[in-house]
């Protein structure tokens, strides 16, 4: 399992691209600040990538966790 952090951005999705294309897991961690959510539906398109949890859910958990952390 390869940790992505800001897979959905240019850089990082054309990253995991090449990274699913060559067999390997990927988990994508991106909190979308200079990216979009759709990106992820390109990456189900190019790859047959299937997540594993929505994105709905993973936004709820980020912003939970971020109301934790002070700043």
């Amino acid at each position: 399992m390869i940790l992505a952090t800001s897979g959905t951005s240019y850089i990082g999705s054309h990253a995991c691209v090449v990274l699913m294309q060559t067999g390997h897991d990927v988990l994508i961690l991106d909190n979308l600040c200079n990216s979009r959510a759709d990106v992820l539906d390109r990456l189900i398109t190019i790859c047959g990538w299937q997540a594993k949890r929505g994105i709905e859910q993973m936004c709820a958990d980020a912003w939970r966790w971020q109301q934790t952390v002070k700043n």
